[in-house]
């Protein structure tokens, strides 16, 4: 390679990058890599004087026009002008966080002669809010330190669940670096949106690695209006899909109401918490057990039960007739105490021991029916007596993979991603009812727009889709 080709260039796409896209070029132009390296802005259309600013900086400025612009064509377009060895991508509004981003980078790729790419940790910029702070740390979270990504068995990996697909395959073009020679060969997918987890997919699947560099760290974080947010799950939902071959899961006028109708309970949710109180009233309101105990009551079906006593549950028998008989004695003691009466004083207790007329229920002999009151006192035996666990497993899964064409799965989902920000945020000492409401609305925005792009995944979404996705947004 001729001395005057730099071994490693940063391509930078930008349009009215705006203030801090100052920082972003001083920090790169201070890294301390060892060797020189070259700068490449990729302009498309900017009217705030960006493509200047990068020509001052001593940049490499490349001008194209707004309607040429795609994420993938773009970045392309920019390699294909820069000859060494590596090709850096970073975006306007990221800040190497140290003088070391740079080095960390080229490194590893160094180190690993079989690996397509890597890329970088994200942390926030300063100052950002804590749910901006909060999900810039999630993958650094989730991954916990380097590691090297690879498709070792192409079979199994088919077999994975969507979710995993897409870890497995992450790339990440906020900052990274790859193989010029590998990008020959596969350049990026001239996709509009997530043409780094197409490439990352397409380089593992030829057998090269990728690596997540931790080493190498840059700042990145976003204020989003809570529309962008879901606008960005729906759009991610369905291209990602698409990539991956999964089905659409369309939906109809019914599924639609019942969307905007859990947004409404989530919106409610989330005005009831911010009416709390201060902080410490907050926490210790969150942190009631019996909030949990009344969630889980009301999602304690005959069919959640069936997963603990039945053909569904993973308990084995001797461990059900076991629970069996001790709800039959918890029946006796209520008989006795005079609990479960009705307004006249009347016994509400089938002429059957209630292990029978479980095992009739679950196993649909129709002998015999169990009321709300049995259904009670067997939820109150599982939740007091015999563990939590029992009943949490059971709901969560029959939420998940139940008759409910996954609607319980979506209110479990909004749940447990508010409940990780909310206890982040008690960890940290940031609670307050703006925020708790805030996070309410937030995970309810990404769970239901990750719905809404399952369901128009290659335009199987048709009217109703379309129909949802306005009718959620202008509420949001």
């Amino acid at each position: 390679m001729s001395a005057a080709v730099p071994r490693v260039a940063v391509v930078i796409p930008t349009k009215n990058a705006g203030p801090t896209f100052a920082q972003t070029l001083d920090a790169i132009r201070r890294q301390q890599l060892g060797e020189p390296f070259q700068i490449v802005v990729m302009d498309s259309g900017s009217s705030d004087g960006t493509p200047e600013l990068g020509e001052a900086q001593g940049a490499r400025v490349l001008r194209i026009a707004p309607r040429r612009f795609g994420h993938g064509r773009t970045r392309n377009e920019a390699i294909a002008l820069c000859h060494g060895e590596y090709v850096v991508l970073t975006v306007q509004d990221a800040i190497p966080a140290d003088e070391h981003w740079l080095h960390a980078l080229v490194a590893t790729m160094d180190k690993h002669p079989s690996a397509a790419g890597a890329y970088s940790r994200q942390i926030p910029h300063e100052g950002a809010s804590f749910i901006a702070e909060h999900m810039a740390h999630y993958w650094h979270r989730r991954q916990g330190g380097r590691v090297i990504q690879r498709i070792r068995n192409a079979i199994a990996f088919d077999a994975l669940p969507l979710e995993a697909k897409q870890a497995a395959c992450t790339f990440n073009n906020v900052s990274s670096i790859i193989r010029r020679s590998v990008w020959e060969t596969y350049p990026f997918r001239n996709v509009a949106f997530a043409e780094d987890l197409a490439w990352g997919y397409d380089v593992l699947r030829a057998g090269y690695s990728l690596i997540y560099e931790p080493d190498s760290v840059i700042r990145h974080s976003h204020e989003r209006p809570l529309w962008y947010e879901f606008r960005r799950a729906y759009v991610n939902a369905r291209v990602v899909g698409e990539f991956f071959g999964v089905p659409a899961t369309p939906l109809n006028g019914a599924h639609l109401r019942r969307m905007y109708r859990l947004w409404r309970r989530v919106e409610g949710r989330a005005r009831a918490w911010a009416q709390q109180g201060d902080a410490e009233t907050l926490v210790r309101a969150y942190r009631d057990p019996n909030k949990d105990r009344r969630w889980y009551r009301q999602h304690f079906t005959l069919q959640a039960l069936s997963r603990i006593i039945g053909e569904q549950s993973p308990y084995p028998t001797g461990e059900q007739q076991n629970l069996l008989r001790l709800l039959d004695q918890r029946e006796q003691t209520a008989k006795y105490t005079g609990q479960h009466q009705d307004a006249r004083g009347e016994t509400l207790f089938g002429t059957w021991p209630l292990s029978q007329r479980i095992k009739n229920a679950v196993e649909g002999a129709g002998a015999s029916t169990l009321t709300p009151q049995d259904m009670d006192m067997i939820f109150d035996g599982f939740w007091e007596e015999f563990g939590h666990g029992y009943v949490r497993r059971a709901v969560l899964e029959e939420a998940q993979d139940g008759a409910d064409e996954g609607f319980a799965a979506l209110e479990v989902a909004i749940r447990q991603f508010a409940d990780e920000l909310i206890e982040a945020a008690i960890q940290a000492d940031a609670l307050t009812p703006q925020l708790l409401g805030n996070i309410w609305r937030y995970a309810a925005a990404l769970v239901l727009g990750r719905r809404l792009g399952e369901a128009n995944r290659y335009g199987a979404g048709g009217h109703w889709g379309k129909v949802a996705q306005w009718w959620l947004a202008r509420n949001l």
